[in-house]
Protein backbone atom coordinates (compact mmCIF):
# COMPACT_ATOMS: atom_id res chain seq x y z
CA UNK A 1 0.00 0.00 0.00
CA UNK A 2 1.47 3.37 -1.04
CA UNK A 3 1.54 6.27 1.38
CA UNK A 4 1.25 9.90 0.39
CA UNK A 5 2.96 12.61 2.40
CA UNK A 6 2.62 16.30 1.95
CA UNK A 7 4.06 19.19 3.87
CA UNK A 8 3.96 22.93 3.68
CA UNK A 9 7.03 25.01 4.37
CA UNK A 10 5.92 28.08 6.27
CA UNK A 11 9.29 29.73 6.32
CA UNK A 12 12.62 29.36 4.68
CA UNK A 13 16.00 30.91 5.07
CA UNK A 14 16.69 34.05 3.11
CA UNK A 15 19.99 34.72 1.45
CA UNK A 16 21.51 38.21 1.55
CA UNK A 17 24.16 38.26 -1.14
CA UNK A 18 24.33 42.05 -1.27
CA UNK A 19 27.41 43.75 0.03
CA UNK A 20 26.58 47.10 1.70
CA UNK A 21 27.95 50.32 0.20
CA UNK A 22 28.80 53.69 1.75
CA UNK A 23 27.19 56.00 -0.80
CA UNK A 24 28.09 59.41 0.65
CA UNK A 25 29.86 61.15 3.52
CA UNK A 26 29.22 64.75 4.65
CA UNK A 27 30.45 66.90 7.54
CA UNK A 28 28.69 69.31 9.87
CA UNK A 29 29.86 71.98 10.10
CA UNK A 30 31.05 71.90 6.49
CA UNK A 31 33.30 74.96 6.76
CA UNK A 32 35.04 77.21 9.25
CA UNK A 33 37.70 76.22 11.76
CA UNK A 34 37.44 73.81 14.68
CA UNK A 35 39.58 74.07 17.81
CA UNK A 36 40.14 71.85 20.83
CA UNK A 37 36.75 70.90 22.33
CA UNK A 38 34.72 71.53 19.14
CA UNK A 39 32.61 68.76 17.59
CA UNK A 40 32.47 67.52 14.00
CA UNK A 41 29.58 65.22 13.03
CA UNK A 42 30.12 63.11 9.93
CA UNK A 43 26.94 61.79 8.31
CA UNK A 44 27.29 58.54 6.37
CA UNK A 45 24.66 57.31 3.95
CA UNK A 46 24.70 53.55 3.51
CA UNK A 47 22.93 51.24 1.11
CA UNK A 48 22.57 47.53 1.58
CA UNK A 49 20.84 46.54 -1.64
CA UNK A 50 18.73 44.10 0.36
CA UNK A 51 15.51 44.76 2.18
CA UNK A 52 17.03 44.71 5.64
CA UNK A 53 18.28 47.78 7.48
CA UNK A 54 20.49 48.41 10.43
CA UNK A 55 24.10 48.20 9.39
CA UNK A 56 26.56 47.93 12.26
CA UNK A 57 30.24 48.67 12.75
CA UNK A 58 32.46 46.54 10.56
CA UNK A 59 35.55 44.58 11.52
CA UNK A 60 37.84 47.62 11.16
CA UNK A 61 37.58 50.75 13.28
CA UNK A 62 35.75 53.78 11.88
CA UNK A 63 37.82 56.93 12.33
CA UNK A 64 37.60 60.68 11.85
CA UNK A 65 40.92 62.56 11.71
CA UNK A 66 42.65 59.34 12.77
CA UNK A 67 40.63 59.01 15.99
CA UNK A 68 38.39 55.96 16.52
CA UNK A 69 34.69 56.89 16.72
CA UNK A 70 31.42 54.97 17.14
CA UNK A 71 28.97 54.38 14.30
CA UNK A 72 25.43 55.41 15.31
CA UNK A 73 22.39 54.24 13.29
CA UNK A 74 20.13 57.27 12.75
CA UNK A 75 17.58 55.25 10.70
CA UNK A 76 16.64 55.20 7.01
CA UNK A 77 20.16 54.29 5.91
CA UNK A 78 21.75 57.27 7.69
CA UNK A 79 24.58 56.82 10.18
CA UNK A 80 26.67 59.31 12.15
CA UNK A 81 30.20 59.50 13.48
CA UNK A 82 30.87 62.15 16.15
CA UNK A 83 34.42 63.44 16.57
CA UNK A 84 35.51 65.86 19.31
CA UNK A 85 38.77 67.70 18.65
CA UNK A 86 41.29 66.85 21.40
CA UNK A 87 44.61 68.48 22.22
CA UNK A 88 47.35 66.87 20.15
CA UNK A 89 45.11 65.46 17.40
CA UNK A 90 46.28 66.12 13.84
CA UNK A 91 45.81 69.61 12.42
CA UNK A 92 43.99 69.62 9.06
CA UNK A 93 43.38 72.12 6.30
CA UNK A 94 39.81 72.83 5.18
CA UNK A 95 38.29 70.05 3.07
CA UNK A 96 41.03 67.60 4.13
CA UNK A 97 39.61 65.74 7.15
CA UNK A 98 40.21 62.00 6.66
CA UNK A 99 37.31 59.64 7.37
CA UNK A 100 37.43 55.84 7.41
CA UNK A 101 34.09 54.00 7.60
CA UNK A 102 33.74 50.27 8.24
CA UNK A 103 30.21 48.77 8.15
CA UNK A 104 28.50 45.43 7.70
CA UNK A 105 24.87 44.48 7.28
CA UNK A 106 22.85 42.26 9.64
CA UNK A 107 23.73 39.21 7.52
CA UNK A 108 27.42 39.85 8.15
CA UNK A 109 28.30 41.12 4.68
CA UNK A 110 31.17 43.60 5.07
CA UNK A 111 31.31 46.75 2.94
CA UNK A 112 34.54 47.72 1.25
CA UNK A 113 36.42 50.04 3.59
CA UNK A 114 35.43 53.64 2.76
CA UNK A 115 38.52 55.83 3.05
CA UNK A 116 37.67 59.24 1.60
CA UNK A 117 36.54 62.21 3.64
CA UNK A 118 33.73 64.64 2.94
CA UNK A 119 34.27 67.03 0.04
CA UNK A 120 33.58 70.00 2.34
CA UNK A 121 34.87 70.09 5.90
CA UNK A 122 36.25 72.66 8.34
CA UNK A 123 39.93 73.03 9.14
CA UNK A 124 41.09 71.56 12.45
CA UNK A 125 43.54 73.24 14.81
CA UNK A 126 44.07 70.66 17.55
CA UNK A 127 47.04 72.30 19.21
CA UNK A 128 46.40 75.18 21.62
CA UNK A 129 48.96 77.99 21.30
CA UNK A 130 51.21 78.59 24.29
CA UNK A 131 52.92 81.84 25.26
CA UNK A 132 56.61 80.94 25.38
CA UNK A 133 58.07 84.36 26.11
CA UNK A 134 57.38 88.07 26.45
CA UNK A 135 59.38 91.27 26.15
CA UNK A 136 58.60 94.93 26.84
CA UNK A 137 59.99 97.97 25.05
CA UNK A 138 61.27 100.28 26.35
CA UNK A 139 62.83 98.03 28.97
CA UNK A 140 63.19 100.66 31.63
CA UNK A 141 62.83 104.29 32.48
CA UNK A 142 59.96 106.42 33.57
CA UNK A 143 56.99 106.58 31.27
CA UNK A 144 54.36 109.28 31.21
CA UNK A 145 50.75 109.39 30.09
CA UNK A 146 50.70 109.14 26.31
CA UNK A 147 54.03 107.27 26.00
CA UNK A 148 54.00 104.14 23.93
CA UNK A 149 54.89 100.71 25.30
CA UNK A 150 55.30 97.71 23.02
CA UNK A 151 54.75 94.23 24.42
CA UNK A 152 55.93 91.38 22.23
CA UNK A 153 54.72 87.83 22.92
CA UNK A 154 56.35 84.69 21.58
CA UNK A 155 53.67 82.10 20.86
CA UNK A 156 54.06 78.47 19.83
CA UNK A 157 51.75 76.83 17.30
CA UNK A 158 50.10 79.76 15.56
CA UNK A 159 47.47 78.60 13.12
CA UNK A 160 48.57 77.67 9.60
CA UNK A 161 47.78 81.15 8.27
CA UNK A 162 50.47 82.64 10.55
CA UNK A 163 47.88 85.03 11.97
CA UNK A 164 48.39 86.60 15.34
CA UNK A 165 46.32 85.32 18.25
CA UNK A 166 42.92 86.97 18.27
CA UNK A 167 40.82 88.26 21.13
CA UNK A 168 43.73 89.93 22.95
CA UNK A 169 44.08 93.61 23.66
CA UNK A 170 45.81 95.95 26.07
CA UNK A 171 44.42 99.28 27.15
Amino acid sequence: EAATYSSTVSSCASIDAHRPVVSSVSASPASGALKVGDTLVVTVMGEDGAEDEGMVAGSSASTVNGVEVSLVDEGSGEYSLTYIVSEGDADRAADAVPVVVSVRDPAGNEAALHTSGPSSSPSIDANTPTITGASVSPEGGLLQVGDEVTITLSVSDLDSSGASPSGSSLA
